[in-house]
């Protein structure tokens, strides 16, 4: 657990932010995979962050589950168009995720959508699917696995159809970004 949070940042979904018991399936996220392919095909941003210890690292079984399950046309779509948003944590009293959390009704598996999860500045909730954030059409699997293939996340392109569809940064993104790459305000 890293800077003394109440949890460890791997209990938590990183693309729904939903409480992963440690006993739960959980699924590592890995630049290069499948589930890090189509996660950028349905939200048109690539996963993030996975060389900070303050983001988690892994996913619920639900998530990669409904995200495949687009891909190939078995499910329609995830409950939101744009996942939770994962920034490193001012302090653990009110900006700490993972220490804002309370677990200890946590029973099973369906009680962790009733936990009373926080949106707070180091984390901001999902958002849902809305018609300015309309559900994405799916390419053909062998797409993914061909762009996957000849490009990496360096080397990325993104069209004018990427552009239209693509993803907008909020206020409190865009004031992270300058903060981390030290712009002036």
């Amino acid at each position: 657990m890293g800077r003394g949070c109440k949890l460890p940042a791997d209990y938590f979904c990183y693309v729904c932010g939903f409480y992963v018991s440690p006993k739960q399936v959980k699924h590592n996220i890995a630049p290069g995979t499948k589930l890090c392919t189509v996660y950028k095909a349905y939200f048109r941003v690539l996963v993030g962050d996975q060389d900070k210890f303050w983001a988690p690292h892994v996913c619920c079984g639900s998530c990669p589950c409904i995200l495949k399950g687009w891909l190939h046309g078995i499910r329609k779509c995830m409950p939101f168009a744009i996942p939770q948003i994962w920034r490193d944590p001012r302090n653990h009293h009110n900006d700490c995720y993972f220490c804002s959390i309370d677990i200890r009704k946590y029973k099973n598996i369906t009680n962790r959508r009733k936990l009373k999860y926080s949106n707070i500045p180091s984390s901001i909730a999902p958002v849902p699917h809305s018609d300015d954030l309309p559900i994405p059409y799916a390419l053909e699997p062998s797409s993914y696995e061909e762009e996957r293939e000849g490009t990496s996340d360096a080397n990325v392109s993104f069209s004018d159809e990427d552009t239209e569809m693509g993803y907008h940064l909020i206020q409190e993104e865009l004031d992270d970004l300058i903060r981390e790459v030290q712009l002036p305000n």
